[in-house]
């Protein structure tokens, strides 16, 4: 009786609940075509049990893009277990840059990437500059957060941006898709990559949470204004399950506010959305590519399902 009227409070809200040990789940594994990842992520296993399109919009990306330049390679920010990698793997093989602060999951990555050629690690917190910050550290081994200080335990933070970081990756010429999931960084992040955005334009994934951005005091609407500075336009919405929700152009303000508005935690439907970006100079790519993601939403296609 108590677990209905729990669905049924949170059905509304777009939740469900599920049942998985509140403990690190042992012996957890992901298949992601022949390629399997190995977790303690209960929260990862969730969302990739319940919700098969969780991230496949990776493999579609990466592989519209290798259809015409199939020397691409990919950075992947906040690359967690290695679970968008492999992803990405069953399109094409591609070097990336898998880039990971958490020592657990950074273990993890090591492990499970072994499988790839042309991979390459780096184990640090990237922002918007080179500095050094105080944050408070939650989820760790997890879903890796950072959060503005408070009277808790404070850790020092070394942040590095994503241009100094990439600077002597052997394919960073060759980049084309960059995926950052950072749990409220996501922004800072994209600003610490001006040159790579400018010189690279590669395609552009990355996660839009407000309650994550509300945590460490970053509003977020900005990087609207910055992307289009540097050069993007058409980009596409989707919800925090996978689902493509819309496609609409940087320039847009009043209708990237709607999306902002409408994405404040619980108030809305949907917790948070990917937001995929292209550049101008991909205009032929994103058109195609947005009517292909159209298509897939009215069901001529499948996703990537881990079994």
């Amino acid at each position: 009786m108590i677990k209905a009227i729990i669905r049924n409070t949170l059905r509304p809200l777009g939740l469900q609940l599920t049942s998985l040990p509140d403990h690190p789940v042992k012996g957890g594994r992901l298949q992601f075509g022949p390629y399997e990842i190995k977790t303690d992520n209960r929260e990862l296993i969730r969302s990739y049990r319940d919700f098969p399109l969780t991230n496949s919009v990776i493999a579609r990306v990466v592989a519209a893009i290798a259809k015409d330049e199939p020397t691409l390679s990919m950075i992947d920010v906040g690359a967690n277990c290695g679970d968008s990698t492999a992803i990405a793997k069953t399109a094409h093989d591609l070097p990336v840059l898998c880039i990971e602060p958490d020592e657990h999951l950074y273990g993890q990555l090591q492990d499970n990437l072994r499988q790839f050629s042309h991979i390459t690690l780096v184990r640090q917190y990237l922002g918007e500059q080179n500095a050094v910050g105080k944050f408070d550290v939650t989820k760790t081994g997890w879903n890796n957060t950072l959060v503005s200080p408070t009277d808790g335990a404070t850790s020092v933070i070394d942040f590095k941006t994503l241009d100094e970081t990439v600077r002597d990756w052997t394919y960073l010429n060759q980049v084309r898709f960059l995926k950052c999931d950072t749990e409220g960084f996501d922004v800072r992040v994209l600003h610490g990559a001006r040159k790579l955005l400018t010189d690279r334009q590669p395609v552009v994934l990355f996660e839009y949470n407000r309650d994550s951005m509300t945590g460490c005091d970053e509003d977020g609407f900005r990087v609207f204004d910055y992307l289009r500075e540097t050069g993007y336009g058409p980009v596409l919405f989707y919800d925090a399950y996978g689902r493509f929700i819309a496609a609409a152009d940087l320039g847009s303000t009043e209708l990237m506010r709607d999306f902002h508005d409408y994405a404040e935690g619980l108030k809305g439907k949907v917790l948070y959305y990917d937001v995929l970006a292209f550049a101008k100079k991909d205009a032929a790519l994103a058109a195609g590519f947005i009517h292909a993601e159209r298509t897939f939403r009215r069901g001529d296609g499948q996703p990537l399902n881990p079994q």
